[in-house]
């Protein structure tokens, strides 16, 4: 995709965006996009990656393979 607010006919000037798993892959393609499309992106995610500090995206660790860290997120 090459833009997001193309494919969703939107602006995500502020507005804020959940992302789980943004950590690497499509997640993180999803994260940069959207941050550079205006939105507040917070990623809920095992990994922090540094990307997230250069765009100020805001990270929740986050592992949904066991039902602790699921229960406190």
């Amino acid at each position: 995709i090459s833009s997001i607010s193309n494919f969703f006919m939107g602006n995500f000037t502020g507005k804020t965006i959940l992302i789980v798993g943004g950590s690497s892959g499509t997640g993180l393609s999803l994260v940069k996009q959207l941050a550079a499309e205006g939105a507040s992106v917070i990623n809920a995610s095992r990994r922090h990656n540094e990307v997230f500090d250069q765009l100020q995206v805001q990270h929740i660790p986050t592992d949904v393979t066991g039902d602790v860290s699921a229960l406190s997120a």
